[in-house]
């Protein structure tokens, strides 16, 4: 990315800090990182939800086994919160989840993605409405009181960033970036080692952008193979994968850097894909430009040491639903969970699992089923899936841009013939 495209951040770092704490901003350059820190007191003191706030982009990131709620509310400020269980102090006692409340992290902000980096504590990587990308972390301090959170402060990485993906690889971060000319680029952090006497300390460097392909609207990023797989939706509504490697006798980063493969072309008048694994698999959920949902995966074809890991096939797509508007898919007792917010803003589940049909006297066929659809709420805008106790959570934000959280969950049924069945916990308010 060229510096010409790059403009100076420090005209956003008044906006960057929020429009309720633009009083006496200090500006400091750490080894050419800019990071603003506000020295005098908010103006007033922000309202996370309710008097007419409301939610616009949650994320979900599971930090020390307890999710934290990553939220962006309708003034364009950022805070976080985390789910938490306490036992209820009256009769029948029992366990509840509870909610810590909100901390306040910035203003201005756009779309965030977090990343848990390789020293486990959370990365937020944050675009701001000047479309200037940044990035901080969470962590857990020494003093009193004990594990308690504090965040690192901004350091700035580029402008004219529209969206951005973070992804681990062989022990470094990845970032895949889509600018506001809608070119894509990657780049990683990696960390420095001493080769001199006495030793330097290690450093955490970030080796540069890298252009990948341009005409980009939307990128998922996912590791199969060991290696990461890019799955791209063009200008043109086209469905495209491949994945980056280092060749052989590539030097690691900061001297070598990874290449691309090259596109492989799937499908077009692609609108949405997520993509998520299920028996070691990449399994795509497309929303096709008529607003239908359709699956497929791929598999493992050939290896090679040319440019791994080697080619794949595709199994080509299987019908679900028409009418479907967002998908969102998690992982729950070994298979994929579908959550499905339709045309009419109603919200599903549903979920692929394997069947057997009897081909022969003594042979059984194996094949991939669905479910069915199960309705959970009217009125339902954006959801977001996580795990947490080994059940799905829920969080979802309705037409009215509040935010609720609920989780499914085995349940006995008491009736005979006693069996389990997949039960529903009801939306609890944040």
């Amino acid at each position: 990315m060229s510096a010409s495209t790059i403009p100076d951040p420090a005209a956003s770092l008044a906006a960057e800090v929020g429009p309720s704490n633009t009083q006496a901003v200090a500006r400091t350059v750490v080894a050419g990182y800019q990071t603003a820190a506000v020295a005098a007191a908010p103006l007033a003191a922000p309202v996370p939800i309710g008097s007419g706030v409301g939610v616009k982009q949650v994320v979900i990131e599971n930090w020390n086994n307890t999710p934290y709620v990553f939220m962006i509310n309708t003034n364009d400020e950022l805070y976080y919160g985390h789910l938490t269980t306490t036992l209820v102090s009256t009769l029948p006692y029992k366990a509840a989840n509870t909610f810590s409340g909100w901390t306040f992290v910035t203003g201005a902000a756009k779309e965030i993605t977090v990343d848990l980096g390789k020293n486990n504590n959370p990365y937020i990587y944050l675009i701001n409405t000047n479309n200037d990308l940044y990035y901080g972390n969470l962590s857990t301090g020494t003093a009193f009181p004990p594990n308690q959170v504090a965040f690192s402060g901004w350091n700035f990485l580029t402008g004219a960033a529209k969206d951005v993906t973070v992804g681990q690889w062989n022990g470094n971060t990845y970032i895949y970036l889509i600018n506001t000319n809608n070119d894509l680029y990657f780049g990683n952090w990696y960390t420095t080692t001493s080769t001199t006497f006495p030793p330097v300390p290690s450093q955490t460097l970030f080796a540069g952008w890298n252009f990948i392909t341009g005409a980009a609207k939307q990128v998922s990023v996912d590791l199969w193979r060991g290696y990461p797989y890019l799955y791209l939706i063009n200008s043109k509504d086209e469905l495209y994968y491949g994945n980056l490697y280092f060749a052989q006798k590539t030097l690691p980063p900061p001297i070598g850097h990874a290449s691309f493969s090259g596109w492989n072309f799937i499908t077009g008048a692609a609108k949405q894909v997520t993509v998520s694994q299920w028996n070691g698999n990449p399994y795509l959920y497309l929303i096709n430009s008529n607003d239908e949902l359709y699956y497929g995966n791929l598999s493992a074809l050939s290896s090679s040491t040319t440019i791994p890991p080697g080619t794949s096939k595709f199994s080509g797509w299987n019908f679900i639903t028409g009418a479907a508007k967002q998908v969102a898919v998690g992982q729950w007792q070994n298979n994929p969970y579908l959550y499905l917010i339709n045309s009419n803003d109603n919200l599903y589940y549903g979920n692929l699992y394997t069947a057997q049909t009897q081909t022969g006297p003594s042979t059984f066929t194996s094949y991939t089923a669905f479910s069915g659809w199960t309705f959970l709420t009217g009125a339902a805008k954006q959801i977001t899936g996580g795990t947490w106790q080994s059940n799905p959570y829920l969080y979802l934000i309705n037409s009215n841009n509040d935010l609720f959280f609920s989780n499914l969950y085995t349940a006995l049924i008491s009736t005979l013939p006693y069996k389990t069945a997949t039960a529903f916990s009801g939306w609890s308010p944040f």
